[in-house]
This record gives C-alpha cells, structure tokens and sequence, in this order.
C-alpha cells in the first residue's frame, strides 16, 4: 500500500500544472461560450505559464495541433531569426541592408538598417497594410526584394511607422545572403527545429517566393512553444536559445505608443517592437508583446503576468470582432494580476 501511495504521489508530481489554484477561470470560460458565434466552430485557445497549460479550450476537429496560416504573426518569427543571426555574429541589426543587397545603395535607400525593417521603420511606401496572402507575379524572394528596393522614400528611416509587408521580406532577403541559404531551410534550422515547433514552415502553395511577412502555417501548440521560451528568457530547459542581450533586443520598443498612429485602429494605444506590438516604454521594454492575423488568430505575452495567449481561428474576424482577444486578454489579467506582485521585473 506505501508503495502504491508513493507510485501514485511521484506521478501526479510529473504531470504538468493544468491550471493556477489562485486563478478562476470560469470568465474566461464564459467569454469564450459566449462569443462561439464569431469564433465559429473551428477554434483553439490556449493559456499557458512558462512550463504548463493553464486552460485549453478547443475540439476533436479543430485543435492546438491543427496547421493553419498565420499571416503577419510570421513577422514575429523572422525578427527572431535575425535577431539569432546578430547574436551569432552574423550581422548586426543596425547593419545598412545596402552592405547586403547593392540594390538598394543603387536607388539611394542605403541608410535603411535591418532594424528599419523589422519594426516597420524602412520609410518606404507600403500600401499592402494587413492584406491576406495574395498571388504574386515574382519567382523569388531575391526577385521580390529587388522590385522593393525602386518603392519612393515618403519618410526619413526610423521616423515615420509604415505597417506593412516589406519591412520583413527585405530582412528575410538579407538573412538569405548572409548565410547562403533559402529563407525556409534557414528559419527551420535557425528558429523552428531548436524550439521544436515541428508543424510550423514557410511555403507558398500557390507558387511564387516564400513570405517572411505573412506565410508561415503553424499550429496552437507550437506557437504556445516559441511564447514559452520567450516568457522564460530565451532558455530552454537544456541550453540557451537566446541570450540576455539577444531578447533584450528582441522586447526593445522600436516605436512608442504616440508613434504609431499609422497602426490599425485595435493597436493604436500599443508601441512596436521587431516583429510584434508592444505595450511598455523604449527604455525598459516591453512588458506585453502582440502578433495578430486577419484570418483571426492572435497571440501575446505578458511577462509581468507571466502567461501566454494563443488563439488560432480558422474563420476570418473583422477588426471589430478582433477587439475580442484583447477582452481576452483584460479578463485574464484580472486572473493573473497577482503574478505582477510576485515578479515586479
């Protein structure tokens, strides 16, 4: 009978924490029930902490392990490639993209960085906004890039917030260059494969060149993963994915919250970091980060709160209705408020 007790207690102790004794989370529940209608049926919503899940709402059919596109939630990830490839000595952020792709030095754009890039800074003219995937008459992103590089400056880099597609697949280019390598197999062995976010690639089934602003396909689980890491500091739990400095940069501001008056209606009250919407102050970073799609899928961390949110949707939301994951987000705040008095950094 003692051994069977101890069997019993050593495996409730390696199953992981599904929920938080001090948190009730019958209104996140509730908010969920009570907005089916727009998430539709096919839906996965996650919330984790940094090793477990909290809550998990979804069904047999459509769940956290279902590849779906991301749309511009992939800018995220190509950010943290290059910010991988700066920690690795590669390039540096504040590199000219101009000592990578001559073109751009040709058409007088030399003062652009990868940082411009990556935090939607390049000052150039960019109408395609939040747009869904679309066809394109290019074969390669080399190709794409090119035709970018001709786009007219309407701003100095760095001064004016343009969101939009270019920024990334520029970056993207560049990551090509700098190691010789197509942008898909770069990112799996850079980002993807070491994070095991098994699902998650970039491809292009409708032919063209790969999208490092908005095509990637990914699952709820493996977004749930790259948050994790993130929300732990850039560690995984044998080694280190990202250094102290490599996230620092990652969470920096690029613009505050009186600069991005350009941003689309939900996110003007939030800054910009690389890749991802950010709520804090360039001096101290940001204290949430924020990726959506206009297919309806949203992702954030909080790392005052310490959790992540993941919510894949298969039916495309308006912006009105995408106004839900931020009521998402305040509710599970009220939950977790406590977590910010235990973790004032």
């Amino acid at each position: 009978m003692k051994v069977s007790v101890f069997l019993l207690g050593l495996l409730l102790f390696q199953l992981p924490i599904t929920g938080n004794s001090q948190s009730n989370w019958a209104p996140v529940i509730a908010k969920v029930e009570s907005n089916r209608r727009y998430w539709g049926e096919n839906y996965a919503i996650t919330i984790a902490a940094a090793d477990s899940v909290l809550l998990q709402k979804d069904n047999k059919v459509f769940n956290a392990k279902t590849p779906m596109p991301i749309g511009a939630i992939s800018q995220w990830l190509t950010a943290t490639l290059l910010v991988k490839l700066a920690e690795e000595g590669k390039l540096s952020l504040d590199d000219p993209v101009a000592m990578y792709l001559p073109t751009f030095e040709k058409y007088f754009k030399g003062y652009i960085t990868i940082r411009h890039c990556l935090s939607q800074g390049t000052g150039l003219e960019d109408k395609s906004g939040l747009r869904m995937a679309h066809r394109t008459k290019f074969i390669s992103l080399e190709e794409e890039v090119e035709q970018l590089a001709t786009r007219p400056i309407i701003a100095k880099p760095g001064e004016l917030f343009l969101y939009g597609e270019l920024g990334s697949k520029i970056a993207g280019r560049v990551a090509e260059v700098v190691c010789k390598k197509k942008f898909d197999l770069l990112i799996r062995t850079k980002v993807l494969m070491p994070l095991g976010m098994r699902r998650t690639s970039f491809t292009n089934l409708s032919g063209g060149p790969l999208d490092p602003a908005a095509g990637a396909v990914s699952t709820g689980e493996d977004l749930v993963r790259f948050l994790q890491v993130l929300l732990n500091k850039g560690q995984l739990p044998q080694r280190s994915f990202l250094t102290t400095d490599a996230m620092d940069q990652l969470i920096q501001l690029q613009f505050g919250t009186t600069q991005t008056q350009n941003a689309p209606l939900l996110f003007q009250h939030y800054g910009f970091a690389l890749g991802a919407w950010g709520l804090g102050t360039p001096a101290e970073g940001a204290q949430t980060l924020v990726a959506s799609s206009r297919t309806g899928s949203w992702i954030a961390i909080d790392f005052c709160r310490r959790y992540v949110y993941v919510a894949i949707i298969k039916e495309k939301l308006s912006e009105e209705k995408d106004m839900l994951h931020q009521e998402m987000l305040d509710i599970i705040n009220i939950q977790l408020a406590n977590n910010c008095a235990e973790n004032p950094s």
